[in-house]
């Protein structure tokens, strides 16, 4: 079950396709924008599931330290 909000990975996409067509609307470059999803609240397990929707870089701002080697991708 998720920890998150359910259809993180549909909300996820079409936050991504939305910067996709605004970047085409006013003539920025492909891939110009990006997206920098933030976790305030949410510890590891949430990100380690952000991570599986398809994010690859995630703001991680919480007291517990964290390590790279804790995020499986």
């Amino acid at each position: 079950m998720s920890i998150l909000k359910p259809g993180l990975e549909e909300r996820y996409k079409r936050v991504k396709q939305s910067l996709a067509d605004d970047e085409m609307r006013f003539g920025r470059e492909p891939g110009s924008v990006f997206l920098l999803p933030v976790s305030k609240t949410f510890g590891i397990n949430a990100l380690e599931e952000a991570v599986k929707c398809g994010m690859r870089a995630v703001s991680y701002t919480h007291p517990e330290p964290t390590r790279p080697s804790e995020i499986s991708y």
